[in-house]
């Protein structure tokens, strides 16, 4: 297994062609679920698969000596969930993105992703459409979430920081 040195360069950083592709770990305890994502993956040609991890525990470890440029991370693994992983990952120096994906949309999850430091959530239900774009927007340093998860964050600044309640907002 050849070990990478460094993250790939983002668009606009120059280098050759073949360090422009976007460096990925997928963290998720399905091997089913790791398996789709792969072959997902795999049909876009800006995309490089640098590992796979069984747990939080091992993202963590991977995220480290694999040098990936997103994880994406699921939420309930065993040894260290990914809300915790990501919120290790992300103190790196240097640290990738971490793209959460789960089947989980209640309001306390948002707010513990958020709070994690992770760049993006999106669904698993949504994963064939919106993962390789939220990937390519996290890498860019953009945020990506799936729209229901957006409206959440949008309830909760309104109602936390602007003071309206989410029914209040829609008239």
């Amino acid at each position: 297994m050849n070990i990478p040195t460094q993250r790939s360069k983002k668009k606009g950083e120059g280098g050759s062609a073949g360090d422009s592709r976007i460096r990925v770990l997928i963290a998720d305890d399905h091997g089913l679920v790791r398996q789709g994502i792969v072959a997902l993956l795999q049909r876009e040609s800006d995309f490089e698969l640098v590992g796979e991890a069984l747990d939080g525990l091992e993202a963590v470890q991977k995220s480290r000596a694999l040098l990936p440029d997103v994880v994406i991370m699921d939420i309930r693994m065993p040894k260290m969930d990914g809300i915790e992983a990501t919120a290790h990952v992300v103190r790196f120096p240097n640290p990738p993105k971490v793209v959460i994906l789960s089947q989980y949309d209640d309001t306390e999850y948002v707010r513990r992703v958020m709070a994690s430091g992770a760049s993006g959530y999106i669904l698993k239900e949504s994963v064939s459409l919106e993962l390789p774009a939220a990937i390519r927007a996290v890498h860019r340093g953009d945020r990506f979430f799936t729209p229901t998860i957006a409206n959440q964050l949008l309830a909760l600044y309104l109602k936390d920081v602007a003071g309206v309640r989410p029914d209040d907002a829609r008239s």
